[in-house]
């Protein structure tokens, strides 16, 4: 868990606007109380505040290697492959922390590091051969990450707060961000200006203009596993998630009841890190806000309207298999849904109150391996009769 802050402007020298940088990243002391740090230069700051859970004592940030600085918030649970595969590239590492590997990363594979990834993060990182920045979330949206276009550049943060703490961005809820608050559309906040990178995807940002790449969707596939081969092969992934999970330099707790207060159930954990051991539907019931608007509000705004479109939009995304069932297709619908739409308000929830309580809550079930998996397995009567004991479809 950590804080990330982000201002480029091609249009002024960023080393003389060190004050504006520290304003924004102080407003995330929450998400980082072990270290805090600020990088300058001509035409790109970055911002980082630390809590720390791999090699405590070294990886300070924002970290520099080569020609690219990152600030990095999240953990990478396949760091230690990765790790190994740079080295034997010629890597040399000066640290034994996840930012360190995302960085080298960055520098062998280019934008192709995010699709090695394996965990939750979000990422900003200045490239200064290429005069660009690049901003990286993961697969699913656990760890948040927010920018606001502005003249001749861009502001970036972790929290929406961090960034409104810049002078040059004004704080306006317009009538389509009231309707965010009714149904959660990928990129986009409550906020008029303010944006979120979506999950899976990468932002680069340079002279020319802004550019994005989806490195993951949710898609759609047969599954041919029969009950017996799904059962264990969800074993295996879970039992996979959990123990790459597991691995911090700090103790790892378990979040061992529910409470009808998050923050409450947070701050009861003793260790500065810790997983569910039940699955997300009992730990998080009745994690997702509510919002309750004036009746002559949502006449205004039209809501039938706009959820009609919404919902439209989103069923778009999703590819129906060949011979399909009707009842399905509408569990497959439904379950889209719930991943893209509903869940990331969740998660984003968990992370304001986890940093609130400085604790990191690592989600086995956002294990975008396994996500994919039951996404699909699922679908049970396209693919397996249990009756005939074969496949079907």
């Amino acid at each position: 868990m950590g804080g990330i802050t982000g201002w480029v402007s091609f249009g002024q020298d960023l080393t003389i606007r060190h004050d504006v940088l520290a304003a924004m990243t102080a407003t995330l002391l929450p998400r980082g109380r072990d270290a805090g740090g600020l990088w300058t230069s001509e035409h790109a700051a970055l911002g980082n505040r630390r809590h720390a859970v791999q090699d405590p004592a070294n990886g300070a940030q924002p970290m520099f290697a080569g020609h690219a600085t990152i600030t990095y918030d999240g953990e990478v649970y396949n760091f230690q492959e990765l790790r190994a595969d740079l080295s034997a590239r010629g890597h040399r590492f000066t640290t034994r922390t996840d930012t360190e590997v995302v960085l080298r990363g960055y520098l062998e594979w280019g934008l192709g590091v995010a699709e090695r990834l394996n965990g939750m993060f979000a990422f900003a990182l200045w490239d200064a051969r290429a005069q660009r920045l690049v901003l990286v979330r993961d697969r699913l949206g656990v760890k948040p990450l927010h920018y606001y276009p502005i003249g001749g550049g861009v502001l970036v943060g972790s929290e929406p707060k961090a960034i409104f703490a810049h002078p040059s961005t004004c704080r306006e809820v317009d009538a389509d961000g009231m309707r965010e608050m009714v149904f959660h559309t990928p990129g986009r906040t409550v906020y008029k200006g303010l944006y979120e990178v979506r999950p899976g995807t990468i932002l680069t940002i340079d002279r020319t203009g802004t550019r994005e790449h989806h490195f993951w969707r949710l898609e759609t596939a047969p599954h041919l596993d029969d009950p017996e081969e799904t059962a264990a092969e969800i074993r295996r992934l879970r039992q996979d998630t959990v123990a790459r999970q597991l691995v911090a330099d700090v103790p790892v707790g378990w979040l061992t009841k529910r409470s009808g207060d998050l923050l409450e159930l947070f701050q009861a954990v003793p260790e500065r890190v810790a997983l569910p051991v039940e699955g997300a539907d009992d730990l998080f019931e009745g994690a997702l806000p509510t919002c309750d608007l004036p009746d002559e509000v949502l006449a205004a705004l039209d809501l039938d309207t706009y959820l009609a479109d919404s919902h439209a939009t989103a069923i778009g995304e999703i590819a129906r298999l060949p011979g399909e069932s009707d009842e399905d297709w509408e569990r497959r619908k439904t379950a889209y849904l719930h991943l893209t739409r509903t869940l990331p308000a969740v998660l984003d929830r968990i992370d304001r109150v986890s940093a609130a309580a400085g604790l990191e809550v690592r989600l086995p079930f956002t294990d975008h391996r396994l996500v994919e998996y039951l996404y699909n397995a699922r679908i049970p009567s396209l693919t397996w009769s249990c009756r005939t004991g074969s496949r079907s479809g």
